[in-house]
């Protein structure tokens, strides 16, 4: 569904979605938030391309009633307008993605096609509730670290792989698991040190490597730190 109360920029968008997405088989249009919610509750839609600034309520209004009302619908924000405090409530409104106007048929197009491998990824072809819709992307955030550990592993690089915002990515991990993304990946190279320490005979040189560290001496200090004693004590004590 696309929300825009601008009949050409309406036009447009439905024109380019038609001709990039071709996984989409059908596009609603909505001019104003009533029409939209009217869309929605009548439909299944799995993405509504919202633009924000609309007459009487506006696209964040729109997004904050389909999260009340448990509406199974993935919001895409289109806007011209780069106001910080709207990037933060789309955060808020667990939008998956943000694209100010003029938007590329590529930037479209990945956007689209990424927000529904997400969807059929988490088997949402019906509603879901949102605590076990978190609760699977968490897994699947903690399946992409184990797989990628000895790896340089990025915020951006989480986000693109479960097809979420980087900082959704982060306020949920936080919110779920009281740790940061960032903490997390150290403990998990830490215990996998630990593994590497007591069942191979690699050097202490080559577990660094293997757990993530690309620096021998700060491995020795980051582990020490952790578990009180350096990575060759360990060792010798296990």
């Amino acid at each position: 569904m696309i929300l825009d109360d601008d009949v050409i920029e309406l036009k447009g968008l439905k024109m380019l979605v038609e001709q990039e997405c071709i996984e989409v088989d059908q596009i609603h249009c909505a001019a104003n938030v009533e029409e939209a919610k009217n869309i929605v509750k009548n439909n299944s839609v799995d993405i509504a391309l919202c633009d924000i600034e609309l007459p009487k309520e506006s696209g964040i209004d729109f997004a904050k009633w389909m999260v009340e009302n448990k509406i199974d619908t993935d919001v895409i924000f289109v806007t011209g307008h780069a106001k910080f405090i709207y990037a933060v409530q789309a955060v808020q409104l667990h939008a998956r993605s943000y694209l100010l106007k003029p938007i590329s048929n590529t930037e479209l197009r990945d956007n689209v096609t990424s927000c529904l491998e997400y969807r059929e990824k988490l088997g949402r072809s019906s509603k879901r509730d949102a605590k076990t819709e978190e609760a699977d992307t968490i897994q699947m955030v903690k399946q992409y670290i184990q797989e990628h550990l000895s790896e340089d592993i990025s915020r951006n690089d989480i986000a693109k792989a479960v097809f979420l915002h980087p900082d959704y990515i982060s306020s949920i991990f936080h919110k779920e698991t009281g740790s940061t993304l960032t903490d997390y990946i150290m403990t998990e190279r830490i215990e996998c040190a630990k593994e590497r320490l007591r069942c191979t005979r690699e050097s202490i040189s080559e577990v660094a490597l293997n757990s993530g560290f690309s620096n021998t001496s700060y491995f020795s200090k980051i582990f020490k730190r952790a578990e009180g004693i350096t990575p060759k004590q360990y060792r010798e004590r296990n």
